[in-house]
């Protein structure tokens, strides 16, 4: 599996005044790029994944993620925020760079986990950690994350 990351996919510096705005952004942003092809239904289900427990992660990091049949292709969209966000997260930290993941139903389970656990992995290397940091831009934030999933 090879999803791949440009810088269309990034939303770099955003503005959200509360992680529910951040997910509906995310969710137009997966049907313009042709993830999905309904942003209120990939909207709801993140929501739902929401519920179910933390997708904040640590050193400002959160990961939401969505399992769907409205998801036509895996897909990555990351965020970097101007200002972080109140995520419930493992350590409580805030969130300012949010690497948002959508699988499609039928692929829920090897890809989930494929691209949940390349992601966390990701985030855990301090050297990539401080490269996603440190990106000046759309296009250097999509480089570093398209490293770091698919090395």
């Amino acid at each position: 599996m090879t999803v791949g990351m440009d810088a269309s996919q990034v939303l770099y510096g955003a503005k959200a005044a509360s992680r529910e705005e951040l997910l509906a952004r995310l969710s137009k942003k997966a049907v313009e790029l042709g993830f999905a092809d309904d942003a209120r239904a990939v909207y709801e289900a993140f929501i739902e994944r929401e519920a179910l427990g933390a997708t904040g992660f640590v050193n400002g990091f959160a990961i939401p993620h969505v399992k769907s049949s409205v998801v036509k292709r895996p897909g990555v969209i990351a965020v970097t925020l101007a200002e972080p966000l109140s995520w419930p997260s493992y350590d409580h930290s805030d969130a300012g760079t949010v690497i948002a993941l959508l699988i499609p139903e039928d692929e829920a389970g090897e890809t989930h986990l494929n691209l949940l656990s390349r992601t966390v992995a990701m985030i855990m290397d301090e050297r990539l950690r401080e490269l996603l940091d440190a990106a000046a831009d759309a296009g250097q934030l999509a480089s570093v994350i398209d490293e770091g999933l698919w090395r």
